[in-house]
């Protein structure tokens, strides 16, 4: 960039733009343009200018931490950043945060910004389901009611055995819900309830799965299938 010192032009840096006193609107503009980082150095009422902050987050989506608080509930602006990393949801004002639209966008693209979703839009079952089909990881930041949906919890079982951790208790007295954990490792077992865990059919699917299972199982069938001298060998058979 170019600007004029005693009447000379000179080139202008953008991380100069904080040197040279107070930069005009063009400047700040074509700066911004080149490297979004620049309006971090602006004047606040840069950073309220819609024009600006619009390059800025077109550029690069981290810019929207330095726009202004006004501008952060912009659906134009804040679309564009999400749209870009999802997880720039988290500099997004309440009102954004609570645009079912905008954080439909964000998770889609990151799985990760359904943290920074406002409570309003957090219980929705559209948006948990969303982000559960990017990463299992996601089941842990859903609301109580929605861990307890088994549909929610299946798709997350699907990935991993690890959402049983997380889940409603009630769901892990279903064995439908224990197996699908099953598929992935024995350790899934010892989220089981405990009377799961006593029934000689499901032990005996986790005991094919691990012999080590034998360890998760209730404590009387353990004493008997250890009496008939199973020791984390084969699994004994119904």
């Amino acid at each position: 960039l170019k600007r004029c010192v005693g009447g000379a032009m000179v080139q202008s840096r953008w991380w100069e733009i904080s040197d040279c006193g107070e930069p005009n609107g063009d400047v700040v503009l074509k700066c911004v343009q080149s490297d979004a980082h620049a309006l971090k150095l602006a004047p606040m009422h840069y950073r309220g200018n819609k024009e600006i902050v619009l390059a800025a987050v077109r550029q690069n989506w981290e810019a929207l931490q330095w726009v202004s608080a006004q501008l952060k509930d912009d659906p134009e602006i804040v679309m564009t950043a999400v749209q870009q990393n999802g997880t720039a949801l988290q500099w997004a004002g309440d009102t954004a945060r609570a645009d079912l639209d905008v954080c439909r966008a964000a998770v889609k693209k990151s799985w990760w910004a359904y943290e920074y979703t406002a409570d309003t839009v957090r219980g929705s079952h559209e948006l948990a389901l969303l982000a559960l089909r990017e990463n299992w990881q996601a089941f842990r930041l859903l609301e109580a009611g929605l861990r307890a949906e088994k549909s929610l919890l299946l798709v997350a079982l699907r990935q991993h055995w690890m959402p049983l951790a997380d889940a409603d208790p009630v769901l892990l007295s279903d064995p439908e819900v224990v197996r699908a954990g099953l598929k992935h490792s024995h350790q899934a077992f010892g989220f089981a309830s405990s009377s799961l865990r006593s029934d000689r059919a499901l032990v005996i699917e986790a005991l094919a799965k691990n012999p080590r299972a034998i360890n998760l199982a209730g404590s009387e069938l353990q004493e008997e299938f250890r009496s008939q001298g199973f020791l984390s060998a084969e699994p004994p058979t119904q």
